[in-house]
């Protein structure tokens, strides 16, 4: 039986997704401190020990290291979460009308100067009709920076495969849990968008004998596409807990403001459910530097919010 013992004990935890794969290290520590203060239980970086080490600052600035943990992301290729895009000139046709600069929040500089900075949106990837985008670096499993990572305070894994085929991603699934600790938690996320329910099923029943007491079941419908975009997610979970009702489902992919009531609505047993574009997007302007203390305070009040929706 997986652990559910995921920190709170307060119904469904909230997880936040730092999604910046820039490493931009100043808005990661704020970020961890104002979801920190909010009472989040789980904020999600990079596999990078640095940027580890900014959200541990900001969950210790705000007095959560003890109630909000440090969970790293890390895949295989083909998963758009973790790996910088970059544009095929060999492919790229220089479409008339093409969307792709203006999508990109960092269009100013070619993509391929600015891969560290990648934010792993995945938009661009979903815009170009010649799959002229590529994954640059999409490995991201050097157990060098795993280990790092969890000397830095991480205490848990999240392995992204939804891109990987089944044979591939079951050996990268067991050969991760070899790697960890019982006490650090191992998240598994998969999608809709690229995987059927059943090679969703057989993933999750991969992971589920190996006998782990601390693991999760990331679900996605469709990925880093902001608040509103949850339905796909919601039917993916809806599946699997009708088939597995015991295993941990983590929901995300499109989740918003609305997410958790919708799952409530269902009867969905989530055991949490993560943000990412939705809680980036409500404390910006908080985040900002500078940032006015009316500004901070308002991006206090609606992470607040949020998590507490996840809650009621």
């Amino acid at each position: 039986m997986p652990d559910r013992r995921l920190g709170r004990e307060r119904g469904p935890y909230c997880k936040i997704i730092s999604g910046l794969g820039g490493k931009d290290l100043v808005r990661t520590q704020r970020l961890a401190e104002l979801y920190g203060r909010a009472g989040a239980d789980w904020f999600d970086v990079d596999l990078d020990p640095a940027v580890v080490a900014a959200a541990r600052r900001g969950l210790k600035a705000a007095g959560a290291e003890q109630d909000c943990k440090i969970m790293v992301s890390c895949g295989l290729e083909g998963d758009p979460h973790v790996g910088a895009a970059l544009l095929d000139a060999a492919v790229c046709a220089t479409c008339p009308g093409c969307v792709i600069p203006e999508l990109l929040a960092c269009a100013q500089r070619p993509l391929e100067l600015r891969a560290h900075e990648c934010p792993s949106c995945a938009k661009c990837f979903a815009a170009c009709p010649l799959g002229a985008i590529r994954v640059a670096a999409p490995l991201r499993l050097a157990a060098t920076s795993l280990h790092e990572c969890l000397a830095a305070g991480a205490v848990g894994v999240e392995l992204h495969v939804a891109g990987a085929g089944l044979t591939e991603a079951k050996a990268a699934i067991a050969a991760m849990h070899a790697q960890l600790a019982d006490t650090v938690w191992l998240s598994l996320s998969l999608g809709a968008q690229v995987q059927s329910l059943e090679h969703v099923l057989a993933l999750a029943d991969a992971a589920a004998r190996l006998g782990r007491s601390r693991w999760l079941l990331q679900v996605e419908g469709r990925p880093m596409h902001g608040q509103g975009a949850d339905s796909e997610a919601l039917e993916l979970a809806a599946a699997v807990l009708a088939r597995r009702p015991d295993y941990p489902v983590q929901l995300a992919g499109g989740t918003g403001l609305e997410s958790a009531g919708r799952c409530r609505d269902r009867g969905l047993a989530v055991a949490g459910i993560a943000y990412g574009t939705t809680a980036r997007t409500l404390v910006a302007a908080g985040l900002a530097d500078p940032a006015t203390a009316e500004q901070r305070e308002r991006a206090l009040q609606a992470a607040r919010a949020l998590v507490a929706s996840v809650r009621a």
